[in-house]
């Protein structure tokens, strides 16, 4: 054993034995960034640094940091834990206050610091028999515990670092942060006025008698709409694109741009909502959640409802219901219960059926001039009304060449009606 002193500390090391240990030692997760950057760090310790690691035989690279992020000053605190073989032979002497005492020392310890400060490290040596000495439950026996604190450690990595230290809104910004959110609502309150304004007035332009719905009625209609137009094997998959979590903003819309439920779209949606019997009906803005029960829909056109987003409008029985989304390349769409929806592309440059017709895809050409194959799976509603879905593959299929993409679609389709 060699004798170490250090601060106020003294020890008995075994060089050898913590070698041997280290020498065995894994770093877990060596991949994160915060262990990387340690590596990095360790391959350019200063003198003293490195010399205090080699007087307890400690491989600095085998050691397992974590970090409180990097700082506005650019640094990034870490810390670790480090052990060595030996024994202590001298201990700074633990001075403990009471509550009463510290608050009588007007909140300040006088005790001497026995951390040992050397570089950018701060050690800290932990006695088992202190009366805040806590031992690692991994530590080997005959081993002695090093805590290291470093405040000042550099972001070394060429990457960014994806952590950050938290730090608590200044008063100003809180300030700030309320008065935005007070514009926000402002802003908000005067789109709904406006939005509700323009509605109103198309109502009274079409001679059409009106009640506005409370937020209770419109979130339980909500609900009911998704019940009784998303087919029932196809409403649990549905829900979480239909309904909105605390993180994401999804629309009902998505029942039908997703192929969970049947319906026309595009220019065939708009001619056939002009064309349908317009009795009693609600209309929601989705997003907005206003909501208006009519007596009537007579006069109001496709054209008219496509200068609002993410309206709503549905027959009071859901015999039908037509959608207007804010999104340019998804719908309008036209649910009609009791009828079979084949959504032809008259766009498509070809269309391949399966022998038993129970999917067929469509070639399109896509914008950077190659081809894209879109598949369509037969499926029923509700009412067991046959109708073709959207079906979603794990990956987008595209080639550059017509011949190819049509082996590939072929092949895909027998595979897709063999599922079934």
């Amino acid at each position: 054993m060699q004798k170490i002193e250090i601060g106020e500390w003294e020890f008995n090391v075994d060089t050898e034995a913590t070698q041997n240990y280290y020498k065995d030692y894994a770093v877990l997760e060596l991949d994160t960034q915060c262990n990387r950057n340690y590596q990095e760090y360790c391959k350019q310790l200063s003198e003293p640094e490195q010399r205090f690691f080699d007087a307890f035989g400690i491989n600095p690279k085998r050691c397992n940091v974590t970090t409180a992020g990097l700082t506005n000053e650019k640094t990034y605190p870490t810390f670790g834990v480090y052990y060595f073989a030996g024994e202590f032979i001298k201990k700074p002497k633990e001075q403990i206050m009471t509550a009463e005492e510290f608050a009588e020392n007007n909140f300040n310890h006088d005790s001497p610091d026995p951390r040992v400060y050397i570089g950018k490290y701060q050690f800290e040596f932990v006695d088992p028999e202190s009366v805040f000495g806590r031992i690692p439950d991994d530590m080997p026996d005959g081993f002695i515990c090093i805590r290291f604190y470093s405040d000042m450690m550099p972001w070394l990595l060429s990457e960014k670092c994806k952590e950050r230290m938290y730090y608590p809104p200044k008063p100003w910004q809180l300030i700030k942060k309320l008065r935005l959110r007070f514009k926000h609502l402002r802003n908000n309150k005067n789109h709904l006025i406006k939005l509700m304004s323009s509605l109103i007035l198309m109502f009274e332009r079409h001679k059409i008698s009106y009640r506005e719905m409370r937020k209770s009625e419109i979130k339980s209609y909500m609900n009911r709409w998704f019940i009784e137009i998303v087919p029932i094997h196809n409403q649990e998959k549905a829900r979480n694109n239909c309904f909105s979590t605390g993180k994401y903003t999804c629309y009902l819309w998505h029942a039908f741009s997703y192929g969970d439920a049947a319906c026309a779209d595009g220019e065939s949606a708009i001619v056939a909502f002009n064309s349908c019997k317009k009795d009693k009906s609600v209309l929601i803005m989705n997003y907005e959640k206003i909501g208006f029960v009519l007596d009537s829909t007579d006069g109001i056109t496709a054209e008219e409802l496509n200068e609002f987003n993410d309206v709503i409008i549905t027959h009071e029985n859901f015999e039908w219901s037509y959608v207007h989304t804010h999104e340019g390349n998804c719908g309008p769409y036209f649910y009609q219960n009791n009828k079979t929806f084949l959504n032809l592309n008259e766009q498509a440059q070809e269309r391949i059926w399966a022998d038993d017709k129970s999917c067929y895809c469509e070639i399109v050409g896509s914008i950077r001039g190659d081809y894209m194959a879109m598949f369509y799976i037969k499926d029923h509603d509700n009412y067991s009304n046959t109708y073709y879905r959207y079906y979603h593959l794990e990956k987008r299929i595209m080639k550059n060449s017509k011949e190819e993409i049509i082996l590939e679609a072929k092949k895909l389709l027998e595979e897709i009606a063999q599922k079934g």
